[in-house]
């Protein structure tokens, strides 16, 4: 995997033209109440996310690492996750209520420029930081 994602660098910097794909977020949406999150905004630039995530699929997939995912490809910035919060969910609260964040369905966030792609285990130990542990990770 560490090889597929060294070798996908390349191929990503010619999608990318040498220049920074910049992703805006506006608006919020839900995974079945229990993840708030702000929408990627329909643009070129989701276009261009796609065809990245297809290149790493495609280069993965070459190197007998097989990518299949039934979910649907939705990127976003996750803004609150109720697995997160093991008090909220003692407390016995399972879904988000749709009002707390009914303001913000078409806000704008900002945006996120992609400049490097990690490669992270699912099974080890987070970071202090509560991010993902990273095996790679590629700089573009």
């Amino acid at each position: 995997a560490i090889n597929a994602l060294s070798e996908s660098k390349d191929v990503i910097q010619e999608i990318l033209q040498g220049k920074s794909l910049a992703l805006p977020f506006e608006g919020v949406a839900d995974f079945r109440n229990e993840v708030i999150f702000a929408k990627l905004a329909k643009e070129e630039s989701t276009s261009k996310l796609i065809l990245v995530k297809e290149t790493l699929e495609k280069i993965f997939n070459e190197k007998g690492i097989l990518v299949k995912d039934d979910k649907a490809f939705t990127p976003h910035l996750t803004i609150m996750k109720l697995s997160r919060s093991p008090k909220i969910r003692k407390q016995g609260l399972k879904k988000i209520d749709i009002k707390l964040y009914e303001e913000f369905k078409s806000h704008y966030f900002g945006e996120e420029t992609l400049t490097s792609l990690d490669l992270c285990s699912m099974v080890k130990k987070r970071q202090s930081s509560g991010y993902y542990h990273s095996e790679s990770s590629v700089t573009f």
